[in-house]
């Protein structure tokens, strides 16, 4: 199984429009590329809140385009490493 099979949707109860996604991305860094990737998605399904719970501090770059992207989304970092859950909000 890859982390990327865990990907959560869900909605808040009684307000069915209020989504919020969880993705576990597989690689260790996570880059501009899959970031992209989940802001496409999320923009498809009209969901503004993410949390991305990687296993390594995500890519200077990444980081760069999360900021960018903050009017719109709301996206959480969670770093997850050896049973270890660091928090990072942007």
């Amino acid at each position: 199984m890859k982390r990327e099979d865990l990907t959560i949707n869900t909605r808040k109860r009684g307000d069915e429009s209020d989504q919020i996604y969880v993705f576990f991305p597989d690689e260790p860094k996570v880059g501009v590329k899959t970031m992209k990737s989940y802001i496409t998605r999320m923009n498809q399904e009209n969901v503004i809140r993410a949390i991305l719970v990687a296993q390594q501090n995500p890519t200077l770059f990444s980081k760069t385009s999360i900021c960018e992207i903050g009017s719109k989304y709301h996206l959480e970092i969670f770093q997850l490493k050896l049973n270890c859950l660091n928090f990072f909000f942007f």
